[in-house]
């Protein structure tokens, strides 16, 4: 087993500020796709997944700290201008209740993460009664949008796009059917430096400015979730890890591919290896790039080196790794 590995560097969170994004209705975060006819047609379909990437709760702590301190926005550049070079998030996972979470498995599934989630007959592989589809669930909200002028808000003729908006509070119903759960539900975070910021507070979340609460929570039921650096294990990726070029090539040719100590514990071509855009430069009005990636919900296994798989160390807040319990 091996391929080449490239230079691998890997991070370890400290756990210091646990917050949750809790939506206050159906929530879009787009992955995939252009909103414009320019690219694929008169109709353009955006492709949406149950889980925000990485840099839209990083653009929001950004914007949310900005307000806390009373800043302009027009003087922040980058979100790590104001939240510091050493900022780092760990997650998200999607917080159900009574210590009930879900982690992103994509495209366009949640893992209901628990000591029995797992087959280990053989090759590991996701339980099917843990594996929630919103799709086939009826909890995806179909919804057609027109691009629309920045600057005076005006919709541009014939920019039309689809998406879908997934409905969190419908998935906790559908969880929770025989008991009374009224615990908050959303998206929880760890972040490693204490941000000061003002909450509760209400912000905009996601593709079309949807509202969401942030609070700090108490996340001593999640810190089990978090890789004890050293333990020999089973491990889900949370959020995309960000490759080189390299490894990706390893990836696709290997039949055992591994990234540093990790080896891909599952089929293959069920660990969904593929591209990822890291989303959108607000001050540059442009796109981040896009990289190769081993996207959320992937089954690795060997020794945690770290709380993130991360194999440049350039890319924080990517690669979020979530212990398999059981």
């Amino acid at each position: 087993m091996g391929g080449p590995q490239g230079s691998l560097s890997f991070e370890v969170i400290e756990l210091v500020e646990w917050y949750l994004f809790k939506p206050l209705g159906p929530v879009l975060f787009r992955w995939k796709g252009e909103y414009s006819p320019q690219y694929k047609g008169p109709r353009v379909l955006g492709l949406s997944e149950p889980f925000p990437l990485p840099s839209t709760i990083v653009g929001a702590l950004a914007a949310l700290k900005i307000v806390s301190e009373g800043k302009d926005f027009a003087n922040v550049r980058d979100p790590l201008d104001i939240l510091g070079n050493d900022f780092n998030m760990w997650g998200p996972l999607l917080y159900l209740g009574k210590g009930k979470i879900g982690v992103h498995r994509y495209p366009g599934s949640i893992v209901i993460l628990n000591d029995e989630a797992i087959c280990r007959d053989g090759k590991f592989a996701i339980k099917e009664d843990n594996l929630k589809n919103p799709l086939e669930l009826g909890m995806i909200q179909g919804r057609v949008g027109v691009k629309l002028d920045i600057t005076g808000k005006a919709a541009i003729e014939g920019y039309l796009y689809e998406a879908a908006m997934f409905d969190i509070k419908k998935l906790q119903r559908e969880l929770n059917k025989e008991e009374q759960n009224t615990s908050d539900v959303g998206y929880a975070i760890n972040v490693n430096v204490n941000l000061n910021l003002k909450t509760p507070a209400l912000i905009r979340f996601g593709g079309e400015g949807r509202l969401a609460l942030v609070k700090k929570m108490d996340g001593s039921d999640l810190e089990k979730f978090v890789p004890k650096i050293g333990e020999q294990g089973l491990f889900m990726l949370a959020s995309p890890a960000l490759l080189s070029a390299e490894i990706f090539k390893s990836l696709e040719s290997e039949m055992q591919p591994k990234v540093g100590d990790f080896e891909i514990a599952e089929c293959k071509h069920s660990a969904h290896i593929g591209y990822i855009n890291t989303g959108y430069d607000m001050a540059k009005n442009m796109r981040r790039p896009t990289y190769p990636a081993l996207m959320s919900g992937s089954l690795l296994r060997g020794k945690a080196t770290s709380t993130h798989l991360d194999p440049s160390g350039k890319h924080h807040s990517w690669g979020s790794l979530v212990r398999v319990i059981g």
